[in-house]
């Protein structure tokens, strides 16, 4: 079993399996206006990828088995963002939401839900 180490956001995360003949890097259109941009493997998004909604909204970080997975930036259609750490498919863990008008929030993550520390 090869391992691959690649470098994102000046952190490191470490794929244990990477069998080549399943894994692609391209552009890809999907079926309801969004896009996706980056790594797959065995048809699912894995890796480092940029995923373009229909709504607006951009999602630049890591995936695993097709889900949000690792470090990431989502960039709200409202104008809000989001860096931190995500799970299946959500925001989970430590992050910082950034409103449009420019305030900074330091909190963390649940399942999706955001706990506030403090504002900067």
């Amino acid at each position: 079993m090869k391992k691959k180490t690649k470098a994102f956001n000046r952190n490191t995360f470490q794929d244990e399996n990477i069998e080549r003949k399943n894994f692609q890097r391209g552009i890809f259109n999907l079926n309801n206006s969004d896009k996706y941009i980056g790594e797959t493997m065995n048809n699912k998004l894995n890796g480092v990828g940029i995923y373009y909604f229909e709504n607006k909204s951009k999602y630049i970080g890591e995936y695993k088995n097709g889900l949000k997975h690792g470090q990431g930036i989502y960039f709200y259609s409202n104008g809000n963002k989001y860096i931190g750490e995500f799970k299946l498919g959500l925001p989970d863990g430590s992050g910082i939401l950034i409103l449009k008008n420019r305030k900074k929030i330091i909190g963390f993550s649940n399942k999706g839900k955001f706990f506030t520390n403090h504002k900067i």
